[in-house]
């Protein structure tokens, strides 16, 4: 991890570094809200996001007619939850797709990475809300049974609001 990173970054970067998956969502025409599940490819750097999407999916002509979206992620065990808003943008790069690709997904795409379906979708974080509780779960069990208890608050959990771009 480069020193450039400010410390709201670096503590985004490793809170996302190692989930797999995610809920995006995306609004529609009507202005309902959408969410469904994706498999994270890559987490850059700046944190830009990169998924595959099918270019026939609805997701598609939602993110062209509005590009904002949220992407949350977890990791329950370890008490790690993201909430990320970014802008998203359908990407039609053959060798970023090729580096990204895995066996695996020839489920979705049969013709593999050359499957004139197959996009990538990158979301540049624009701003980002997080909740970390890094002591195990039995203390926060034991933390929100005394909250509960006493009436005070766990301090347990950290809270931040981050801004990106």
């Amino acid at each position: 991890m480069g020193s450039s990173l400010t410390p709201d970054l670096q503590k985004l970067t490793q809170l996302i570094k190692d989930v797999k998956f995610a809920m995006l969502t995306t609004k529609d025409g009507a202005g309902r809200l959408h969410s469904r599940p994706m498999t994270v490819q890559q987490i850059e750097r700046d944190n830009d996001l990169w998924f595959f999407v099918n270019l026939t999916s609805p997701k598609i002509e939602q993110i062209c007619r509005e590009p904002q979206v949220n992407v949350s992620l977890a990791e329950p065990k370890d008490q790690r939850y993201v909430s990320i808003a970014g802008r998203a943008e359908v990407v039609r790069d053959r060798e970023k797709a090729k580096q990204l690709w895995s066996p695996l997904y020839k489920a979705w795409f049969p013709r593999g990475f050359d499957d004139p379906e197959l996009a990538l979708l990158r979301v540049k974080v624009e701003h980002a809300e997080y909740w970390d509780a890094p002591s195990g779960t039995m203390i926060q069990l034991i933390s929100l049974i005394k909250a509960a208890v006493t009436g005070y608050r766990s301090e347990g959990t950290e809270n931040k609001k981050i801004a990106i771009a």
